[in-house]
């Protein structure tokens, strides 16, 4: 946004990091190999419209087969994430208090997924679907905003966002639009993918140590230096 308002100033901006505890942990996906479960997560933390949960929701109810969804949420968030479910009819969806929670633990509860998605609107950035993948998770999700900085369209794939619109997220906020149609298409390819999207994923956690926090920050500074 300061880039576009601001096109004759110099702008840097250091793309988020990861934490150490973010890896591919092989022992931890056994299970979920051998017994083939599918399962997605989605994380939210807000009840604003900016994380596309809605249409999440009800590409789910479009969705002839599909499978569990967990959507982790703030604790104060759970009674508008139920409302959604009931309002969409979206089934075997389960809502989860989960924000806050140790980053061990939350690694854990990662591995145990299939995949992870976010049809966010607009993200700073983004950080959920960059933490799966380097937890060898793939991830369907846009390529808009704050994902824009680590897309990859081997390990993730990807809901296509239309022109920008006015957004509940505060006054004056505008986001890419996301419909339905496009969450429902793009989980539909991706499950279709499910092998490809696994491998490639492992392939993007080898990588992880090119998001670290370190050399995000020592990119960042270089930048600022030049500039």
């Amino acid at each position: 946004v300061l880039r576009r308002e601001f096109p004759d100033h110099p702008v840097v901006y250091c793309p988020h990091g990861i934490l150490s505890a973010f890896r591919f942990q092989p022992e931890r996906q056994l299970g979920k190999l051998l017994t083939k479960s599918y399962r997605a997560l989605h994380v939210t933390s807000t009840r604003h419209a900016r994380k596309g949960t809605r249409q999440l929701l009800e590409a789910w109810a479009q969705w002839n087969d599909a499978p569990n969804l967990d959507i982790l949420a703030n604790s104060e968030y759970l009674g508008h994430i139920h409302k959604l479910v009931k309002e969409t009819g979206a089934q075997h969806v389960q809502v989860v208090p989960g924000q806050h929670i140790p980053y061990e633990q939350y690694v854990q509860t990662l591995h145990s997924y299939s995949l992870v998605v976010q049809p966010s609107l607009a993200e700073g950035f983004g950080l959920v679907p960059l933490e799966a993948r380097a937890c060898g998770v793939p991830a369907v999700m846009t390529n808009n905003t704050g994902h824009r900085d680590h897309f990859d369209p081997l390990s993730c794939e990807v809901v296509e966002s239309g022109p920008e619109a006015d957004s509940d997220d505060f006054w004056g906020a505008r986001a890419p639009t996301v419909t339905t149609e496009a969450v429902l298409d793009a989980l539909q390819r991706a499950k279709l993918r499910r092998e490809s999207l696994d491998v490639e994923a492992r392939k993007f956690a080898e990588n992880r140590e090119a998001w670290s926090w370190a050399n995000q920050i020592r990119e960042a500074m270089q930048e600022i230096v030049n500039v």
